[in-house]
């Protein structure tokens, strides 16, 4: 795909000098098409590097203007094009990568929350979390927490089998609810159990799972090599994210059912009505009286005059 903007530069800088145009022809701002193509096509490095090979291929029509003018309109204009399409190709190339990384966390965000939507355990939803932000954020190592102590919090790691200790920045994080990022993890000093020799530094963040709640959790992310700002940015919105839909399945399991009561359950302490693990209490109204303890017959003429009554009481389930 490079090959098509480094054809049409040559082919523009030929044009150039075959038909002599000074620095002035409109001709050169042709250069402006391949850099821009490289730049939406293959980035920033592309199609900064796209443009200076056009400022190279233009400056022996510049240069000598300059040499024998001197600095007028006409050269000064000339002289500025050389550094035009490099600026071009960087800015044009930067907003590209913008959206493109842009629209995999969105991507992302969606295959996180379709994952963790899917009938389950909330470790297997956690684990196929956790490779959705490792492959999006091109992280060594991610681990996913939830719960209140890094000890019992339900976990998911890929790698699968990654150690959180308690003097980690996951258990920091997890405790505090603030965010903690490291240039190099094993040297730094606010982790000493971290603390081991390695030949490149590992690149790090602690990030709290918050929902409406408060933090329920914290995503870990570990990188091997530079950490850019894009990258810091995307793991944030994607710790938000994962956040909330982690909460969503907290719910959901908390809601689900595993027992519907179709009928009413008589025991000494009243009538009770379960539904979706959720317990109504009964009315003092509805309350069997104590003089029908023990008197089957009793109770089931009083329950047959009150079944409207329960009838209302089970629709607020």
């Amino acid at each position: 795909m490079i090959a098509l903007p480094l054809a049409m530069v040559v082919v523009v800088a030929g044009a150039m000098a075959l038909t002599d145009h000074g620095p002035d022809s409109i001709l050169r701002h042709l250069y402006l098409v391949p850099t821009v193509c490289a730049a939406l096509t293959r980035g920033a490095v592309a199609g900064g590097l796209i443009g200076a090979l056009a400022g190279l291929l233009h400056a022996p029509v510049v240069l000598p203007s300059v040499e024998r003018a001197g600095l007028t309109p006409q050269t000064l204009d000339g002289l500025l094009s050389l550094g035009f399409p490099v600026l071009a190709g960087l800015l044009v190339g930067y907003l590209a990568d913008d959206g493109r990384a842009h629209a995999a966390r969105l991507d992302a965000i969606l295959a996180i929350q379709r994952r963790l939507a899917h009938p389950g355990s909330l470790e297997e939803a956690l684990a196929a979390a956790a490779e959705e932000v490792r492959v999006t954020l091109g992280a060594r190592r991610v681990a996913l927490l939830v719960g209140h102590d890094v000890q019992t919090a339900a976990r998911a790691s890929v790698p699968v089998g990654t150690v959180v200790d308690p003097g980690s920045a996951a258990a920091f994080t997890l405790v505090t609810g603030q965010a903690v990022w490291s240039r190099d993890l094993r040297s730094d000093p606010r982790l000493p159990s971290e603390r081991a020799l390695a030949p490149s530094p590992i690149r790090a963040g602690a990030l709290p799972l918050a929902s409406g709640v408060g933090v329920i959790g914290v995503m870990a992310v570990e990188w091997a090599g530079e950490l850019t700002r894009a990258t810091r940015a995307g793991a944030e919105e994607l710790a938000l994210h994962v956040g909330l839909a982690v909460e969503n399945v907290r719910l959901t399991l908390r809601q689900r059912g595993v027992l519907i009561a179709t009928d009413y359950l008589v025991n000494s302490g009243g009538v009770i009505f379960a539904a979706q693990e959720q317990l109504i209490k009964t009315p003092q109204h509805l309350h069997v009286p104590e003089a029908m303890l023990g008197d089957r017959v009793a109770v089931d003429r009083w329950l047959a005059e009150h079944a409207g009554a329960f009838t209302a009481l089970a629709e607020l389930a």
